[in-house]
């Protein structure tokens, strides 16, 4: 678009239209401001008005937040737009065809990630009257390079809400998911099609730094390239080192992945950041996007066994010594060795994986400040279906009694029993009637208390030593029972483990959404001690102490089945190590992933309770 015809230079009009009254550090704050807050929480870029501009130069300091408002033309893939600036500032620049009906209406932070204002929503293709969503969260992703971050948040929010069983009335108050809008599901689509390739091709997702697909400049570079060029004009007349902040504008840290639902018709958003690996590394500690992780609602850590100090047997275990470089190839990233030592690589991602457990871990630290309200924690491990694999049905010699995934579920035992009773935490009736039953009353000892706890956990080692069990558990999400080995002399105990559909219709019900369910605390239990034997014994001790922090584990497979490193057509790719097996659809349901993707909606969920 060409400005010169307006009558002055936009810089001259910005040093007319900025009234002293705008140079306060007090602005009164818009509504969506209100929601979202004035600082982008993936960035900590500038979301609402500046606090302060410099007038004597006449530009802004920060990188401005911008409205953009968006009307789908008749023509597919083509937008009509108009861009203004949140603080009020008069000035705005439309498309070539201004809009003549907004469709969708959003917030752009100063560097670029996108999220919703008053935008109408879809649902079963029809829409609703435009209303701005009432609740939000936002949920990171946090995890060493290569641990298989981005398939497994793919597949967790591509997870069904409904229970697969279909009978039963329906609740017109149950959450249900709602579709997203252009910008927001450009992001999905790319990791999307990315998987499509690896069922197809065995092509693996792309590192996610290693491009601009899913970046708010690649977003908005492929549906309206001519609202970047203008975007890159206004930074250069308007921002103090313009041309510099244009060129790199937009192509920081990806646009959060976004689930839209609604709750009794209410819209909630949550929007999730996929970090890359390297952001934690020691050079990037304090980098804005490692910084603000204490603000998000819900974190995800995601534990990599192929790199920790134990993950050698696991490969070992779960394959021929003929395919094992295959194996640690196509886990590590196929073709990752072709270059470099299988052994560099995992110790360097080790380390990071290590420090992302003392951060996590730490007290008043860059991710711990204090909360007023809990934070979720999700320590999800990875790529199970190499322990599966690893499975024969006996008791692997980590699990056996006072080793350290024995003791890791003796600790989450002992830990989550005790803040029931202290009741920062309530449970279903199975969960409850066995961590009531380790517990003991109130003149039980504490030594009493850890023999009962040691033996449930042994039992539960027991149980999910045989790999039917262990998978039941991790992926088919079928109803179960687990229960004391009286023939050992134990106190005798039962739990019921319910399916995964029924676990989800009693994690969508708010009057028992918030609970420990049993199904969570048989999952927690076995990951607590498989994390704890990963090499994080010290992490998870500090963690469960924490009584602002609701800590969860999860025992996952995005890709369902033992990948291995092959080539086609000249290029590295991934394969089942299994023939007779293929990999998943990318919504194909997964007990675990179902289970984690309700403690990311944790926020979304609670709303009405």
């Amino acid at each position: 678009m060409d400005l010169a015809g307006v009558g002055m230079s936009l810089f001259d009009r910005l040093r007319r239209r900025l009234a002293p009254a705008d140079r306060t550090d007090h602005v009164e704050m818009t509504s969506a401001e209100r929601r979202f807050g004035r600082s982008c929480p993936v960035c900590g870029g500038l979301l609402g008005k500046p606090a302060s501009q410099d007038l004597d130069a006449g530009k802004y300091r920060q990188l401005p937040a911008l409205r953009l408002e968006v009307q789908a033309s008749i023509r597919p893939g083509q937008f009509h737009w108009r861009l203004s600036y949140v603080d009020g500032n008069p000035f705005d620049t439309t498309s070539d065809v201004p809009p003549t009906e907004v469709a969708f209406e959003y917030l752009l932070c100063g560097n670029g990630h996108i999220f919703p204002s008053d935008t109408p929503m879809y649902h079963n293709g029809r829409q609703q009257p435009a209303r701005p969503a009432e609740s939000w969260s936002m949920v990171a992703a946090v995890g060493p390079t290569g641990s298989g971050k981005t398939y497994l948040m793919l597949r967790t929010l591509r997870q069904s809400l409904v229970n697969e069983k279909f009978y039963g009335a329906s609740d017109p108050a149950r959450m249900h998911k709602i579709e997203l809008t252009p910008l927001e599901e450009v992001p999905m689509r790319v990791r999307g099609s990315h998987y499509s390739r690896t069922l197809s091709e065995g092509a693996p997702i792309p590192a996610t730094n290693l491009d601009l697909e899913g970046t708010p400049y690649g977003i908005l570079r492929e549906l309206m390239p001519d609202l970047v060029d203008e975007i890159q004009r206004i930074i250069r007349e308007t921002v103090v080192n313009g041309p510099a902040h244009a060129q790199t504008w937009g192509r920081g840290s990806r646009q959060p992945l976004v689930i839209r639902t609604a709750t009794g018709g209410e819209p909630i958003w949550t929007g999730v950041s996929d970090l890359p690996g390297e952001l934690f590394t020691e050079r990037n500690e304090f980098r804005s996007e490692n910084t603000n992780l204490r603000l998000y609602d819900a974190l995800v850590w995601v534990v990599d066994p192929v790199i920790a100090d134990g993950g050698d047997g696991i490969i070992r275990n779960s394959a021929t010594r003929h395919s094992y470089a295959d194996v640690m190839d196509g886990n590590l990233r196929p073709g990752s060795l072709a270059t470099i030592d299988a052994d560099q690589i995992r110790a360097k991602r080790n380390n990071v994986q290590l420090r992302l457990g003392e951060l996590l871990a730490g007290h008043g630290g860059k991710w711990t400040s204090k909360r007023s309200t809990t934070q979720s924690l999700a320590i999800a491990v990875n790529k199970c279906d190499l322990i599966h694999a690893s499975l024969d049905g006996h008791l692997p010699k980590e699990w056996q009694e006072d080793g350290t995934v024995h003791l890791g579920v003796v600790k989450y035992l002992m830990e989550t029993a005790t803040r029931l009773s202290r009741g920062d935490c309530t449970a279903d009736s199975g969960a409850a009637a066995l961590l009531t039953l380790i517990l003991g009353d109130h003149n039980a000892q504490q030594e009493w208390r850890i023999e009962r706890a040691r033996a449930v956990a042994i039992d539960l080692l027991r149980h999910y030593a045989d790999p039917d069990r262990f998978w039941n558990l991790v992926h088919v999400g079928a109803e179960d029972e687990v229960r004391g080995d009286t023939a050992r002399g134990q106190f005798p105990w039962l739990l019921r483990v319910p399916s995964i559909g029924d676990h989800l219709d009693t994690s969508l019900n708010p009057a028992t959404g918030a609970k420990l369910l049993a199904r969570d605390l048989v999952m927690s239990a076995l990951g607590s001690g498989i994390v704890c034997g990963l090499g994080h014994v010290d992490a998870v001790h500090t963690i469960l102490t924490k009584t602002n922090v609701d800590l969860r584990f999860f025992l996952c497979s995005p890709l369902a089945t033992v990948p291995v490193a092959t080539q086609l057509a000249g290029q590295a790719a991934l394969a089942p190590l299994d023939p007779d097996k293929s990999f998943p659809r990318v919504n194909e349901r997964s007990a675990a992933l179902t289970q984690l993707l309700m403690v990311m909606l944790g926020k979304a969920r609670a709303w009405h309770q």
